[in-house]
């Protein structure tokens, strides 16, 4: 059968073509099940062992059985390659296929391509250590029980080079336990925070997903919000849709609707995909729907000219809705990090005295810096409370505070050590067993009784 590509793959060839201007592949794909995508990453890669000398890339999925699977495509489409294109196969069994001369006494002069690949599986920790090479497949990578190993593993095997390539490409699992790794990398991706570029496929894209539109056919009112956020959804769609959700069982400790399930699979936005896993404490239709309604409706950015010394030293992090108002009072609370390449981002939000979020500072930097950072924020919002969380990193952003002589920061009662009866007033923020389930209450309760604006979208999908 002619490998005929379908409209998604081909938008996928425009990702890998337009999104990575130096050559530099790194794409994580987050898919609806059965949507054929190892197929086309598949295709990629045996074009690139067939035509290159020396390419060499690694196969990998979450367990033995979808391996091989993804193994076989491989194998399929090198089968069927027309016979002038199909090199020559020294090697070729379940673990490796290596495109070369068979015969050793003939392999100087007529040496073959020394390309191939490698397949493993990510059950096994130690996989993709050994050998160099140019490429890699990892295919259904939120199930990875080892993913951060064998990242590690993977990456350090294939230079940061114009010709490599890592194609990471799964459904959901949550965000949390397995999946953890797959939905903290996609978010990093979806924000710019990562090498990785992030490539959605949304389930109705899939045009198997779709059945005859029966007579009297009536949309329900959850199917035309549906459609009023995704236009491109059909009533074939829906129609396939339904009959997908009635093939669906669940039981009642999942704690999830067989709609719910459906969306975890066959998401139409990749919130979706996550945020219908797990036990969550949000409201998570309301959370859809604002996320829903903020990619459709961005909110503006207000433009502000940056005069402080700190401040201007990162443009790039701060984000302006609204700018002060005189008379009007602020609070900034700050989360701290240590300011690693590698590591969390410090985060901060600005809220006005209606509990609007107004503005926001997030990105890598040292935590002293970020001290003064929060101080010139501060001040130009109409000298706001600071709120310095102190846990950790959070003492060295404080005493920056205070050696900038800033006197609005939060005080927490603390009771004496000596004298058990006293309470003395303490500088910042502490986030202790006792008061973690305190705070989050009261946001659970501002958040879905609308006491509170939040309108960075990354922050909702956190």
């Amino acid at each position: 059968m002619p490998f005929n590509l379908r409209k998604i793959q081909l938008r996928y060839l425009e990702h890998l073509k337009n999104d990575f201007p130096d050559g530099i592949i790194r794409s994580i794909c987050l898919k609806p099940r059965q949507a054929g995508w190892s197929t086309i990453i598949a295709g990629l890669n045996t074009h690139r062992i067939a035509t290159n000398y020396s390419s060499k890339g690694i196969v990998m999925a979450d367990k033995f059985d979808r391996t091989m699977a993804v193994h076989s495509i491989y194998t399929t489409m090198i089968d069927n390659l027309p016979a002038p294109l199909k090199p020559m196969i020294a090697k070729r069994n379940e673990s490796e296929v290596l495109f070369d001369n068979p015969d050793p006494l003939k392999r100087e002069r007529f040496p073959g391509l020394a390309s191939g690949f490698i397949t493993e599986t990510a059950l096994d920790e130690n996989a993709g250590k050994s050998s160099s090479r140019q490429w890699a497949h990892l295919s259904e990578y939120a199930f990875y029980k080892f993913a951060m190993e064998l990242d590690q593993s993977v990456q350090n095997s294939i230079p940061l080079v114009r010709g490599t390539a890592i194609f990471k490409e799964s459904t959901a699992s949550g965000v949390s336990g397995t999946g953890e790794s797959f939905y903290a990398q996609w978010m990093a991706a979806e924000r710019g925070d990562y090498i990785y570029r992030p490539f959605f496929i949304a389930w109705y894209e899939i045009e198997d997903y779709a059945m005859e539109v029966p007579r009297g056919f009536i949309l329900t009112k959850e199917e035309i919000e549906l459609v009023k956020r995704c236009p491109l959804i059909t009533n074939a769609n829906l129609v396939w849709r339904r009959m997908k959700m009635r093939e669906i069982h669940t039981d009642s400790d999942s704690g999830l609707s067989p709609e719910e399930l459906f969306c975890q699979d066959f998401p139409s936005w990749p919130e979706q995909a996550f945020l219908s896993t797990g036990r969550p404490i949000f409201d998570m239709t309301q959370l859809k729907n604002d996320i829903a309604d903020l990619r459709a409706n961005p909110p503006e950015i207000a433009s502000i000219k940056i005069a402080q010394p700190n401040l201007s030293m990162y443009p790039d992090l701060l984000t302006i809705f609204k700018v002060p108002v005189k008379g009007k009072k602020y609070v900034i609370g700050a989360d701290i990090a240590e300011g690693l390449e590698q590591g969390d981002s410090s985060s901060a939000k600005i809220l006005d005295e209606d509990l609007n979020e107004v503005g926001l500072f997030h990105g890598k930097i040292d935590p002293d810096r970020f001290g003064r950072v929060l101080v010139e924020l501060a001040k130009i919002y109409n000298n706001a409370l600071l709120v310095p969380e102190i846990n950790n990193m959070g003492f060295s952003t404080l005493e920056a505070i205070k050696q900038m002589g800033y006197l609005r920061v939060y005080m927490r009662s603390v009771q004496d050590e000596i004298e058990e009866s006293k309470e003395t007033a303490k500088l910042g923020w502490r986030t202790t067993s006792s008061n973690k389930q305190k705070m989050l209450n009261g946001l659970i309760a501002a958040y879905r009784d609308g006491e509170i604006k939040i309108i960075d979208i990354n922050l909702l999908r956190e």
